[in-house]
């Protein structure tokens, strides 16, 4: 079974109800609705119902389906509720903790059948309240009732059990507490007058004191309690036990050792300097108590912190998501408290500042510069490190350290190793230090990294050259920190590294490094870096600096400037990238041939084809080839093979085109590099689609590849064509749900240029799983971008037009593939193009079908495709364009004039079964069928009907299709 047809229901609660059943479907597999009946024990018709139509379904019924699916029913009744009042899921609902799955039951469970003590322990901000509140309000028959203790100047003793007990008082009606006391003796009412001052009837005071007054009023606490449980069950929770007096301590340990009553849980906050002395040292001993339960809450981890970010309703992508984890270490409060920080501008919001503040306060001024040193450190600092940046003794560090203990100011030691307990406290110690006062920390730690025996990063001791004011210290490691970077494959940071070490180059110095190397070196490194980073535009800026330096420059240097400046100009303006690419291959001639030259050919070789000069582009490919022969170097001659055979394919060679990719994924590597077999693998994979290669060879053709991003962290505009040429071929020969794996996971936040191949098969696969929204808003900002070349445009109108179509909006696709084809058809025909015209052909059939047009309108559009088609020096439906295109573009012209010949639609149907396309054979037979029906011939439909909605597993529209055709045909064979 495919996806299933949607309902038609504009945004909102609904829409995500439905949204997400469509969702669960997918991810279960796609099961067929009579698996899905049988699971659920209903008929596949109730099913189709729950599904497929607009009404609410009961949620009895809803319950099953999710069940039989494998899904979360608390989530889904939650937004079953939802839909039914037309609102967004009330945010105090199962969802709407992050994580904290297992501690909710056992604290709800507590609540609602436990019996002594539960503390929930951690440190400020951890969670404790709102998993305490989150589990109150999930607690099923039994009332509730909190106290908090608060930090006062003075103490008022039993102030939260005086909250308790009034929160029982103000229940209902008041009788609550009112019949608890009648089943009491007489002496607790009396002594809870002390507490609550409503109980004093008329007037009358409560009894004076007497040495009897304390034991009496905890005896009566316990009998009150007691009694409020007999008559509804209770539950007592106790907030903040860490501010709480004495007698609250005293009054809870009473209760616990009497051993019987309702559940009791408290909150208690670790490592906290203003914790109570006396309530630290009762901690310590209640925790020991039988019948006191200790739950520890840890911080939430990366997946935990995401939910949290989505409960929050804030969307965020998963690297930013990524970074505010590591910033706030997990810290629910921490996190939410840093996303208000980034909604408003402010570095840090007031509540966290003054936390974090109140932390640092009663530091003496001895241990200042050893939390200093920490803070501009960054990461841990074993006792040597931290003793030279500091500048204290060993026995004065030590002492230090043992009082920044006692104030939780420290982390936990990890091989010798010394840190600040949180990174937020680093932020707010550095805000602290004035002007100049960082400074001889930071040379202090450089010189400490430099002279020690295991080196660090030499980003990190570049980063403390830079804060201690010493370009001349920092240059060298800044080199040093873009080789390392080069090496992790890490572009980005390597760039920046280069383009800074550029910025501070001493005056008069020719090399820098170790190795050395120029500033010409340096800056050719930082454009390949940028390049590699995906933004051109830097690298472009860099090349133009660059020319300013060519005095005292060799040929080799002069061409390789020009080669990059023209890489990157040619992203802008192709033409006079050529004009620099000529003036390289000029200073070339006086070269030994290198790999310069086969660079530098190959560059030209692209630029040609961006400008639609295949042939041209082609003659330079093969002379990469010769070249890459003579230096005898296989890691060349495979790259130079396997672009040989992209031309080769991209101009109609296949067979040559295939041959040469074989040859070149047979020789062996001499050399690691992720990045050449990740572009390898992209061209392979790109020459076989244009052959019409099988998902099966594609994949194996990508494998390597793909292993070498993940495996690498490798994201570049190659890694992503990949990918998505792998989905390609994949969703062509109908495994949507294995693309959408693929791609999904990466295509999650805003559009980012050098993804717009993932973005355009995401939104491909949108369309097919019935996101019709989703996928024309991505297509909308694939508009916004500029890509590389017009092959990549072509590429984009045929996927966004495709969607249109199936969305109902031939008008716009018509306009879209019209654009894309007169410009294309100015240059070398693209593989592609034949394509474009057969989708032209069905926008404009679907655009006479769907309006009263009369036969002079279809006359025209078909007179304007045939003079499209007739444009190129080369007809794009000829060979060796495939066959199933061309009897396309046939049965499309057809429609268009308003035939019913089936016999073209068969033949494009049989010619994509043969090509491994079992949703364009699926379209053609739903077209015939339609055909058979508007020619008189209904009885041929259902057969066809039958095979092509057996075709159309996974494409939600197509299958839409096929049915309503199946309902209108048989209802009226002759319609």
């Amino acid at each position: 079974m495919g996806g299933l047809p949607r309902p038609d229901i504009p945004p909102g609660p609904q829409r995500d109800l439905v949204d997400a059943l469509h969702d669960l479907h997918l991810a279960a597999g796609w099961p067929s609705l009579r698996t899905l009946a049988r699971s659920a024990g209903c008929s596949h018709t109730t099913i189709s119902h729950v599904f497929s139509t607009a009404r609410l379904p009961a949620w009895g019924v809803l319950e099953l389906v999710v069940e039989a699916l494998g899904g979360d029913t608390a989530r889904f009744h939650d937004l079953w509720l939802a839909a039914g009042r037309g609102e967004a899921p009330a945010p105090g609902g199962r969802r709407a903790i992050a994580g904290r799955r297992d501690e909710l039951h056992a604290v709800r469970r507590h609540l609602e059948t436990g019996t002594g003590l539960m503390l929930l322990v951690g440190e400020a901000g951890i969670g404790k309240t709102r998993l305490a509140t989150a589990a109150a309000s999930d607690a099923v028959g039994v009332t509730v009732l909190t106290g908090h203790c608060l930090r006062l100047s003075v103490d008022v003793p039993l102030l939260p059990t005086s909250a308790v007990l009034r929160s029982a008082h103000e229940t209902g009606d008041g009788t609550w507490l009112v019949e608890a006391l009648a089943r009491s003796p007489g002496y607790v009412e009396e002594s809870l007058k002390r507490l609550l001052p409503e109980l004093e009837h008329g007037g009358t005071p409560p009894e004076p004191e007497d040495g009897w007054s304390r034991q009496r009023l905890m005896s009566a606490i316990r009998t009150v309690l007691a009694a409020l449980h007999e008559v509804r069950p209770v539950a007592a929770v106790f907030e903040d036990l860490h501010w709480a007096d004495t007698a609250t301590l005293a009054m809870l340990e009473h209760l616990v050792n009497g051993g019987s009553g309702p559940p009791l849980l408290g909150t208690f906050r670790l490592d906290d300097a203003t914790a109570r002395t006396d309530a630290t040292e009762w901690f310590a001993r209640i925790r020991r108590v039988p019948g006191v339960t200790t739950v520890e809450l840890e911080p939430l981890t990366l997946s935990e912190t995401t939910l949290q970010v989505e409960l929050l309703g804030i969307s965020l992508p998963p690297d930013e998501v990524g970074r505010l984890h590591a910033r706030s270490r997990g810290q629910p409060l921490f996190t939410e408290q840093l996303l208000a920080a980034d909604e408003t501008g402010e570095d840090l919001p007031a509540l966290l500042r003054d936390l974090l503040d109140r932390r640092l306060d009663g530091l003496r001024p001895g241990s200042w510069p050893v939390v200093v040193a920490l803070a501009v450190a960054g990461h841990p600092l074993r006792l040597d490190q931290l003793g030279s940046a500091s500048g204290l003794e060993p026995d004065e560090l030590l002492e230090c350290l043992h009082e920044l203990h006692d104030q939780h100011l420290l982390g936990e030691a990890r091989d010798d190793r010394v840190e600040l307990q949180h990174p937020l406290l680093a932020e707010a110690i550095q805000r602290r230090l004035v002007p100049g006062e960082g400074g001889p920390f930071h040379h202090r730690l450089a010189e400490a990294f430099e002279s020690a025996a295991a080196p660090a990063p030499a980003a990190d001791v570049a980063s403390h050259w830079q804060a201690a004011g010493r370009p001349d210290r920092e240059v060298g490691w800044r080199i040093r920190a873009a080789r390392e970077a080069e090496l992790r494959f890490a572009a980005p940071q390597a760039a920046t590294h280069w383009l800074r070490a550029i910025r501070i180059w001493p005056d008069g110095a020719e090399r820098m490094g170790d190795p050395p190397v120029d500033l010409v070196g340096a800056y050719f490194a930082a454009m390949d870096a940028f390049e590699e980073s995906s933004e051109p535009e830097r690298a472009s800026a860099l090349a133009q600096e660059a020319l300013a330096l060519t005095s005292g420059m060799d040929d080799e240097q002069l061409a390789g400037l020009y080669r990059r400046a023209a890489d990157y100009l040619g992203e802008v303006d192709e033409e006079s990238a050529l004009v620099l690419i000529n003036k390289a291959t000029t200073y070339l001639r006086h070269v030994p041939t290198s790999t310069s030259h086969l660079d530098t050919l190959r560059l030209r070789a692209a630029t040609l084809n961006g400008l639609g000069r295949l042939s041209e582009g082609l003659r330079d490919a093969r002379r990469v080839v010769e070249i890459s022969r003579e230096l005898g170097d296989p890691d060349e001659l495979r790259s130079s093979l396997m672009h040989v055979a992209w031309y080769e394919a991209a101009t109609g060679d296949s067979e040559d085109a295939v041959q040469h990719a074989a040859e070149a994924a047979a020789l062996p590597t001499l050399r690691d590099d992720p990045v050449r077999e990740v572009q390898l693998c992209m061209r392979h994979t790109d020459l076989l689609l244009m052959a019409g290669a099988s998902a099966e060879e594609i994949e194996n053709a990508g494998a390597s590849g793909l292993e070498a991003a993940d495996r690498w962290g490798i994201d570049t505009s190659p890694s992503s064509a990949l990918r998505a040429n792998v989905a390609d071929a994949l969703r062509r020969s109908g495994h949507t749900g294995r693309a959408a794996a693929l791609i999904d996971p990466l295509t999650e936040g805003d559009l980012d240029h050098h993804r717009w191949a993932l973005h355009t098969e995401r939104a491909t696969l949108d369309m097919m799983r019935g996101r019709s929204d989703d996928a024309l808003r991505r297509f909308t900002a694939l508009d916004a971008v500029e890509l590389p070349s017009l092959w990549n445009r072509a590429d984009v109108t045929q996927y966004a037009a495709h969607t249109e179509l199936w969305l109902g909006r031939p008008q716009a696709a018509w306009d879209r593939l019209v654009t894309t084809l007169e410009l294309a058809a100015r240059f070398d025909v693209i593989s592609s193009f034949g394509m474009l015209l057969a989708l032209a052909a069905r926008a404009a059939a679907d655009l006479v079908e769907g309006s009263p047009a009369d036969a002079v309108a279809r006359r025209r559009y078909a007179e304007r495709l045939r003079a499209i088609r007739s444009t190129p020096h080369r007809d794009p439906l000829a060979e060796p364009a495939p066959a199933a295109i061309t009897v396309s573009w046939t049965a499309e012209m057809e429609r268009l004039t308003g035939g019913h010949d089936v016999r073209p639609w068969l033949a494009a149907a049989s010619a994509w079964d043969g090509l491994g396309r079992p949703h364009y054979a699926a379209y053609a037979r739903w077209r015939a069928a339609q055909a058979s029906i508007a020619g008189g011939h209904a009885g041929r439909a259902p057969a066809l009907l039958r095979r092509a909605a057996r075709d159309a597993r996974e494409h939600a529209p197509l299958l839409a299709a096929i049915m309503a055709t199946q309902q209108e045909g048989v209802a009226d064979p002759s319609a």
